[in-house]
C-alpha cells in the first residue's frame, strides 16, 4: 500500500481538483447568465479564463523542469484556492463588477494552467515510483477523470441550485486546497531535469521544446486535433449548454445532469481500457471515432433534452479515443522528452 501511495494520492488529487473544476465550469457561466442574460458576456468571461490558461500552461514546461512538477502543482493549486475565494468575497462586498470578474478569472486561468500541466507531468514519476505500467496509469487516470466529471457535474448542478453560483465557489476553492495538500504529501520527489545548474536559459528550453514539437508530424497532428476538439468542447460546456438550459427554463440542475450522464458512460469505458495494455484498435481510428462522437454529443445535447442517450453513447466512444491519446502521448512526451518544455 505504501508503494502505491503516490499513485493513489495523484489520482485522488486529480479527482478532487476535477470536481472543483466542474463546479466552477457550471457556477461561473451560470452566474454571468443570470446576472446579465447575455451569451456574449458569458463567452467573454470564458475566454478571459481560457486565454491565460492556455498561454500559461504552454509556457510552464521549463518551470516544471527547474522546480519539479510536484512543487509547481502544489504552489499553483494553493494560489488558485485563494484566487477563487476572491469571487464570493468580492460579491459579498458588492464590488464584483464585470471588469473585476474578468480580471479574477484571468488570474485563475493563469494559475490553473501550470497546475493542471504539472499534475499531468507527474505521470512518469508516479509510474517509476509505483512500478505500474504506463498504459495502466493513464487508463486509471482517464477513469478517475471521468468518474470525477460524473460526480462533480451532478454535485455541481445541485450545489449551484441550492447555494447559488457564487457561494458554490467556496467549495471549489476548498478543492484546490485539498489537491495541493494531497500532492504535497504523496507525490514522489525527483531532482529537476534541467535548470540553472547546467546553464540552460528559460527561453532556450522553451525554444527546444517548440522545435522538437514542430519537427514531428505526428505530434503536430495530435496537437492540432486536441486543440480543435478542446476549443469545441469549451464552447459546448461553458456557453452552449448553459445558454440552452437558461433560455429553455431547464435550470442549472439540468446542466449538471447532462454533463453527469455524458461522463458516466465514459467512466465505464475508460475503466475497461485501463486493463487493456495491448490495444487492438489503432489509435488513429480511435481518435477519429472520438471526434465524431463528440460532434454528435454537442449537436444532440444542445438541441434537445432527450439527448441523454446520445450523450452517453458518444462519451463511451470518446473515452476510448482519450485513452488511446493519453497512451500514445505518454510514449512521445515522457519521461524526459524535449516537448515537455512547452507544457503539453
Amino acid at each position: 500500500m505504501r508503494r502505491r501511495a503516490p499513485l493513489i494520492g495523484w489520482l485522488t488529487a486529480e479527482a478532487v481538483s476535477l470536481c472543483g473544476t466542474r463546479l466552477s465550469m457550471i457556477a461561473i457561466p451560470w452566474f454571468v447568465l443570470v446576472t446579465t442574460g447575455s451569451a456574449t458576456t458569458t463567452g467573454l468571461v470564458a475566454f478571459a479564463e481560457m486565454g491565460p490558461y492556455v498561454l500559461a500552461k504552454a509556457a510552464a514546461g521549463p518551470l516544471m523542469d527547474r522546480l519539479g512538477a510536484a512543487r509547481v502543482s502544489v504552489a499553483a493549486d494553493a494560489a488558485s484556492a485563494v484566487v477563487v475565494l476572491l469571487i464570493p468575497l468580492l460579491e459579498l462586498l458588492d464590488v464584483l463588477s464585470l471588469p473585476v470578474l474578468l480580471l479574477v478569472v484571468a488570474l485563475a486561468g493563469l494559475l490553473r494552467g501550470p497546475g493542471d500541466g504539472a499534475k499531468s507531468a507527474l505521470v512518469p514519476e508516479v509510474v517509476e515510483a509505483t512500478g505500474v505500467p504506463m498504459e495502466r496509469a493513464t487508463g486509471l487516470h482517464s477513469a478517475a477523470e471521468r468518474l470525477a466529471s460524473t460526480a462533480g457535474a451532478a454535485l455541481a448542478g445541485l450545489l449551484v441550485a441550492v447555494l447559488g453560483p457564487v457561494n458554490a465557489l467556496l467549495i471549489d476553492a476548498g478543492s484546490f486546497a485539498v489537491a495541493a495538500a494531497l500532492i504535497a504529501a504523496t507525490a514522489p520527489r525527483r531532482a529537476p531535469i534541467v535548470g540553472e545548474a547546467d546553464g540552460t536559459g528559460y527561453l532556450t528550453q522553451l525554444r527546444e521544446g517548440w522545435n522538437f514539437l514542430r519537427g514531428d508530424a505526428v505530434l503536430v497532428a495530435m496537437t492540432v486535433m486536441i486543440s480543435i476538439t478542446n476549443l469545441l468542447d469549451q464552447a459546448y460546456v461553458v456557453v452552449l449548454v448553459p445558454v440552452w438550459a437558461y433560455q429553455n427554463g431547464q435550470g442549472v440542475a439540468a446542466v449538471g445532469l447532462l454533463f453527469a450522464v455524458f461522463a458516466a458512460a465514459a467512466t465505464i469505458r475508460a475503466a475497461v481500457e485501463a486493463d487493456r495494455t495491448a490495444l487492438s484498435v489503432a489509435p488513429a481510428t480511435r481518435f477519429a471515432a472520438s471526434g465524431a462522437s463528440s460532434f454528435s454529443g454537442i449537436s444532440g445535447g444542445v438541441l434537445s433534452a432527450s439527448a441523454w442517450a446520445t450523450s452517453a453513447t458518444a462519451s463511451a466512444v470518446d473515452s476510448a479515443g482519450c485513452c488511446a491519446a493519453a497512451s500514445a502521448a505518454s510514449r512521445f512526451f515522457w519521461p524526459s522528452s524535449p516537448v515537455s518544455k512547452v507544457g503539453w
